[in-house]
């Protein structure tokens, strides 16, 4: 008969207590001034929910696009790029920037600034999408793709790869269905 691992055998990937605070969490924690960037981060949302909301008269949609601005420029700065289970010295210097959870990596940040700024491009141009509706100029495009690009990468990071599989199979589908078997293919609008 064997005896059960103790915890300090288990891997730790494993260890359920490591795996519970990355799902609250996220998996970084960095020191230093990024170390407040994110919780600052974080309480600012929250009080942009409860109470600016609720003291301000806001378009709904225009709501939903400054709650985008911080989700996803905390996913971005919780999350790092990759997940790397394997000791550090194994890993060239790219791995350690993009699994890093003792820091911020500036791409990172970058993301983070993109993402929210192109979803705040939407609040700002609000008024002028909602009367050119259907006729977008060329920079909406532009961020459109930009922000689908990011969010497709920031729900990789946080949810795993199978609901940005789906929605670029999805995507495709929108753009391919004319060209499908008629068993597959879309009428036209």
């Amino acid at each position: 008969m064997t005896a059960s691992p103790r915890k300090d055998d288990l891997p730790e990937d494993l260890d359920a207590q490591s795996i519970a605070e990355d799902m609250e969490h996220g998996s970084r924690r960095p020191g230093g001034w990024t170390g407040w960037l994110i919780p600052c981060l974080a309480g600012a949302w929250s009080i942009y929910q409860l109470v600016i909301l609720q003291l301000v008269n806001i378009n709904s949609d225009i709501a939903r696009t400054l709650h985008l601005m911080f989700a996803i420029a905390l996913v971005f700065l919780s999350y790092p790029a990759i997940k790397c289970t394997k000791p550090r010295d194994t890993h060239g210097w790219l791995t350690r920037t993009l699994a890093a959870t003792d820091r911020l990596p500036l791409l990172d940040i970058l993301l983070a600034l993109c993402g929210a700024l192109a979803a705040g491009y939407y609040a700002y141009a609000y008024e002028a999408m909602s009367e050119r509706q259907g006729m977008p100029i060329l920079l909406d495009v532009v961020v459109g793709v930009v922000l689908l690009v990011l969010l497709l990468e920031a729900a990789r990071r946080s949810l795993g790869p199978a609901l940005p599989v789906i929605a670029v199979l999805f995507i495709g589908y929108c753009f391919l269905a004319g060209r499908m078997p008629s068993f597959l293919a879309m009428r036209p609008a």
